[in-house]
């Protein structure tokens, strides 16, 4: 439809796309509410200690991760003509 010569000016006019961006927000928000709302407590509850753990194994691979990228990034960058005169 973004093909359609005009179509995009005419069925989303620049005028509204603020309008169209808050209500998409809106709708957004609402609908990460319900997924809230359908969240089964007990079963977190249940599982909390995997969860917990599972959750630090995450943090620590990428505090690991992300401490290895500049030095993978100098060590394979090529320097910059000009850079360190």
């Amino acid at each position: 439809m973004g093909r359609i010569p005009g179509f995009t000016d005419a069925i989303f006019p620049t005028a509204s796309m603020p309008t169209l961006s808050m209500a998409a927000n809106v709708g957004l928000i609402l609908f990460l509410l319900l997924v809230g709302l359908e969240v089964d407590l007990r079963l977190m509850v249940s599982n909390w200690r995997i969860a917990l753990s599972v959750g630090q194994l995450e943090w620590l691979f990428h505090l690991a991760w992300d401490a290895q990228l500049p030095t993978v990034y100098i060590t394979n960058s090529a320097p910059t003509p000009g850079f360190c005169r």
